[in-house]
């Protein structure tokens, strides 16, 4: 059985509650549906901000004898 994290158990719940009523899974909303195009913008800096800094610095070459 699946092992379920505080982080998803809205979502197991939701599936759990749909498979027992025989209702096929519902589908998560897009978060972003309302954001202007320049708010779109913004939130992608941000992502792109964050994933270069989840990133372990890069170690420097040796030199080549």
């Amino acid at each position: 059985m699946a092992t379920v994290t505080s982080r998803n158990r809205e979502e197991w719940m939701a599936n759990e509650m749909a498979r027992r009523a025989g209702k096929p899974n519902p589908k998560p909303a897009n978060p972003f549906a309302d954001y202007s195009r320049e708010e779109l913008k913004q939130q992608k800096a941000f992502i792109k901000e964050a994933l270069k800094e989840s990133k372990p610095p890069k170690e420097p070459k040796e030199p080549k004898e």
